[in-house]
């Protein structure tokens, strides 16, 4: 990979004279779909012993984190005529999106009682949002067309302040008792990879609009999760869980944990899918520094 950019970046800065350097400004807003979407199934399990039923119906939705509201600020530096390098730092603000659902029923179930009896039947949910500032540099290729200046780039992601708030609610069939549960996971550092395609609509010599799908390759993966909220019917039961409950601990190998109810729980720690494919437009003015190298 590190060995492809060199290679572009020596191929096209061969032979190019650079009458002024340029420094373009690039704010930018757009909205992205999830790719390499992660959690699509659904499962149903239904036993009978003797006159004990339990039917479990569970459905996950496909999920990313990369999908949603996508802003930021990008300064593309001309190299030569037909070659720039952009650094980007950028915001991207996750949809709330149910990936979870669950009907569980459990009941009697006898030949002499023409109505199953039922012993615990819920229904729950789980809606998840994700947000993260993605810094990425971009080597790009570009050509002048008339009005236009269409371009096209590559390069590493790094992906900071990674947030998850995942919110589960339960109803109670039989005695309409509602418990929800907020749940904050923060993600570790992420490396990742993007590609970038467009064009510049230019209005004048330093002013322009500009139209790009960018496409990334991230995933990210979960460092610390902590119970924010937690409530019965509206009552705040959050200090009745103990540490255990409350707080959890994602590490790669779990090996040797050994439950403490004083102690933070400890569970694996699966990438989260957070790559997405997005459209995004905003405005370009630059700045042209005389001289020659």
């Amino acid at each position: 990979m590190k060995k492809w950019i060199l290679l572009m970046i020596l191929v096209f800065a061969k032979g190019q004279t650079v009458s002024a350097i340029d420094i373009t400004v690039k704010p930018y807003l757009g909205g992205g779909l999830g790719i390499a979407r992660q959690g699509a199934g659904s499962d149903y399990v239904g036993t009978c012993i003797q006159y004990i039923c339990k039917d479990t119906k569970n459905k996950t939705i496909l999920y990313s984190a990369g999908e949603g509201l996508k802003v930021g600020l990008g300064i593309d530096v001309g190299l030569s005529d037909n070659l720039s390098i952009e650094p980007v730092i950028g915001y991207s603000k996750g949809l709330e999106k149910v990936v979870d659902k669950t009907d569980y029923r459990y009941y009697y179930k006898s030949p002499y009682y023409p109505y199953p009896v039922y012993e615990n039947s819920y229904i729950s949910s789980t809606k998840k949002s994700t947000s993260f500032f993605p810094f990425s540099m971009t080597i790009k290729v570009r050509a002048k067309k008339g009005a236009f200046t269409p371009y096209a780039g590559i390069g590493p992601t790094l992906v900071l302040l990674a947030k998850s708030i995942g919110k589960y609610e339960k109803k109670d069939r039989l005695n309409g008792e509602i418990v929800k549960r907020e749940e904050e996971t923060t993600h570790k550092m992420g490396l990742g990879l993007h590609g970038v395609a467009g064009t510049n609509y230019n209005l004048s010599e330093n002013l322009a609009f500009f139209f790009q799908v960018r496409a990334d390759q991230l995933s990210l993966k979960p460092s610390k999760g902590k119970v924010t909220k937690y409530t019965v019917n509206g009552v705040d039961k959050l200090p009745t869980l103990d540490v255990s409950e409350r707080e959890t601990i994602y590490k790669d190998d779990t090996g040797g944990y050994v439950y403490n109810a004083n102690q933070p729980s400890v569970e694996n720690a699966y990438p989260l899918a957070a790559s997405s494919v997005a459209i995004q437009i905003g405005g370009c003015y630059k700045f042209d520094f005389g001289g020659r190298r």
